[in-house]
């Protein structure tokens, strides 16, 4: 097709799921919802407030993370026939 652009690569480096800054934001965000809801002993009311700003707060960060602080992927980012054993 005419203006079609060519596939091009990057080079990027490549990390262990383990250092993955996203991931732990998600961990610590299930737990602290897990408690919120059982352990703290909130009432009803303060703990649909309590949630609300954990979710907002922990998706504000994915994006923020993801956007400008994420200058590497993790193997399982790449197709499998790129992957290193």
């Amino acid at each position: 097709m005419m203006g079609e652009m060519p596939p091009t690569g990057v080079v990027v480096p490549v990390k262990s799921a383990w250092w993955s800054k996203v991931n732990w934001l998600q961990v610590g965000g299930s737990v602290l919802t897990l408690l919120t809801t059982n352990a703290f002993g909130f009432d009803p009311a303060t703990q649909v407030k309590v949630l609300a700003i954990v979710n907002i707060i922990q998706s504000v960060a994915t994006i923020v993370l993801k956007t400008w602080f994420s200058p590497a992927v993790i193997a399982n980012s790449l197709p499998s026939s790129e992957r290193k054993p």
